[in-house]
Parts: C-alpha cells; structure tokens; sequence
C-alpha cells in the first residue's frame, strides 16, 4: 500500500476526531449554559473538586434535596453509607452497601478522590482516615460520604461552600 493510501485514511480520522470533538464541545457548553441558570448547581460548583459532570449528575439523579430528610438518606440513597445488618443474636455487623445509585456514587467518589489535590480540608479529613489505618479506596469513600454531607447542607441552606481553614 502506498504512502497516499495512508494519507488519505489519516486525513478521515484526523476529521472524523476533530468532528467528534466539536461535538463533545458544544454539548459542554450546553451543559455549562443550564447549570448556570440552576441555583443548585451554582451552590455546588463552589464545593472544591467538584466540577460540571458531577454536579450535573448530581442534579439529575437526586433532583429536589427535599426529598431527603437528612444528610444521613441522601448519603444512603447514594450508596455511601455503611449498612448495619443485625439478626437477634448479631452484635453490630457493619457492612459495605451494595444499594444506592450507582451512578451518583461513582460520580462522588471520583470528585472526592480528585479533591484531595484541591481543598486542603478534603486532604485533612483524607490524611485523618489513613492515619487511622484506613486504605486509599475506604478512606476516600469515606471524605465521600463527608462531602455528600456537606453538599446537603449547601442545598438545604443555599449557601456556597466557605473553607473553615481560610
């Protein structure tokens, strides 16, 4: 095959890339355009490390944070809170949930393990929990459920996020 052939067959890809890339550019802006007209969304974007996809998936899979009582169902209905099984002879088994939305607490855990690098009082909590033994991954599950409730109380509130250490 001649070096023309290769050419060609570079030159579709390279456009069918900038193509898709195009794409993924305007939905972003898209997406940046209706969480600006969101008060809960502009409540959210203030929390350090989290940035558009959460707070967008966030929106969308809890809605209205009225629907929760406390801190404690969302972070439950999230999957983020640690199950205590218990028969009539068991003394507290805490387990590993297993429920909650799937994809509300992948998307909270990805922004707790990113905000270690950005708010100085996620790494605190995150250095805390390992200090007590705890590995990388329950450790940032863990800052997880801290800033799910911190969230709440954002929304519950309609405060922005203020740092207690600054």
């Amino acid at each position: 095959m001649s070096s023309a052939f290769y050419d060609e067959l570079i030159k579709i890809e390279a456009a069918s890339l900038r193509s898709a890339l195009d794409a993924r550019e305007r939905v972003g802006r898209r997406v940046d355009e209706l969480l600006a007209s969101m008060p809960d969304a502009r409540v959210l974007l203030s929390m350090p490390g989290l940035g558009r996809v959460t707070a967008a998936t966030f929106i969308a899979e809890v809605g209205d944070i009225s629907r929760f009582s406390s801190a404690a169902k969302l972070a439950a209905y999230a999957g983020l809170a640690p199950r205590v099984r218990q028969s009539g002879r068991s003394l507290n088994s805490v387990t590993k949930p297993r429920a909650g939305n799937k994809r509300l607490k992948r998307a909270w855990v990805l922004s707790a393990a990113r905000s270690i690098d950005f708010c100085e009082e996620s790494r605190a909590y995150y250095d805390r929990k390992r200090a007590e033994g705890r590995c990388h991954y329950s450790a940032v599950i863990a800052l997880a459920r801290r800033r799910i409730n911190v969230a709440y109380a954002m929304l519950r509130d309609g405060q922005r996020f203020e740092s207690r250490l600054g």
